[in-house]
C-alpha cells in the first residue's frame, strides 16, 4: 500500500467496506492513518467542546474536528446530555470541520439519533471499557458486534438503507432545541 493517500477518496463507511472485503487489512490502514497523523504539522487535530463558540473557536485553531463532550457530566446532574449540545455545535461547525459525539452511547439507536443530528462518528469508550472488562479482547470485540447489529436492526426500522442516507428527517427533534439562538 502507498499510504493514507490512497485511501482520502474513501469516508470512514467505504473504509470500513475496504477492510471488510479484504482489498486492505485493517493493520495497513492504521499504519497509513498514522503515518498521516505523523506527517501533519497542526497543533491540534480535535478539539473537546460543547458549546457554539467551542465549535467557532476549533474551526479557527485549525482543528480538524470538534467532539461534542460533556466533560463527565454524569458526575453533575444540571449538565445537558451531548445529543442535546448536539445540533447547536453540527450549525456552528456549518461543515467547516467534522463533528464527532462522545458521551451518551449505549446501543446502535444512540448512534443512529446522533448521525442523524449531523455527527460523522460517535466514541463508544464505554462500550470497549465494558466489554474489556468483561471478557477482555473477545469482550471487545462481542460489544462492538452488538453496536453494529443495533445500528443494522435501527436501519431495518427506519426503512433506511445506509448510515450514510441518515438525516434529520428520521428523527423528530423537539421544537426547544429548533427554537435555541446559535449566537
Amino acid at each position: 500500500m502507498g499510504g493514507f493517500a490512497e485511501f482520502e477518496r474513501h469516508d470512514g463507511i467505504g473504509l470500513a467496506k475496504l477492510v471488510r472485503d479484504k482489498e486492505v487489512s485493517a493493520a495497513e490502514l492504521l499504519d497509513a492513518a498514522i503515518e498521516r497523523v505523523e506527517s501533519r504539522n497542526a497543533a491540534v487535530n480535535a478539539v473537546v467542546g460543547r458549546l457554539y463558540d467551542d465549535a467557532r473557536r476549533a474551526i479557527d485553531e485549525g482543528a480538524a474536528a470538534v467532539v461534542v463532550s460533556n466533560h463527565g457530566g454524569r458526575q453533575l446532574d444540571s449538565v445537558s446530555a451531548t445529543l442535546r449540545a448536539l445540533p447547536e455545535i453540527v450549525a456552528a461547525a456549518n461543515g467547516q470541520i467534522e463533528v464527532l459525539m462522545d458521551g451518551g452511547i449505549r446501543r446502535g439507536s444512540d448512534i443512529v439519533k446522533a448521525i442523524c443530528l449531523g455527527a460523522r462518528a460517535v466514541l463508544i469508550g464505554r462500550g470497549y471499557a465494558y466489554g474489556l472488562a468483561a471478557a477482555g479482547k473477545p469482550g471487545v470485540r462481542r460489544a462492538l458486534e452488538i453496536l453494529k447489529a443495533d445500528v443494522e436492526r435501527t436501519l431495518r426500522l427506519l426503512g433506511c438503507a445506509s448510515v450514510c442516507a441518515l438525516d434529520r428527517s428520521f428523527i423528530e427533534v423537539p421544537r426547544a432545541w429548533e427554537s435555541q439562538s446559535l449566537i
